[in-house]
């Protein structure tokens, strides 16, 4: 399982961003989830090919390789 920490810059995320920073194929279809942190006011979610998020220190994303299900 891969897994880190990775500095991102305030502002947003891509889908695209975060299937590239885990090291899979880019071609592939995933499923992009993320967690805030504890406290957040805002909800857990998932991201679409070419969606964004507005980072928040602590999130947490989990990509899965979708691609035969």
């Amino acid at each position: 399982e891969m897994g880190g920490l990775f500095p991102i810059e305030p502002g947003q995320i891509s889908y695209e961003d975060i299937v590239e920073f885990s090291g899979l194929n880019p071609d592939g279809i995933y499923t992009v989830t993320y967690s805030m942190p504890h406290g957040s006011d805002r909800r857990d979610g998932s991201l679409v090919k070419s969606g964004y998020v507005a980072i928040e220190d602590g999130m947490v994303f989990s990509v899965t390789d979708t691609s035969n299900a």
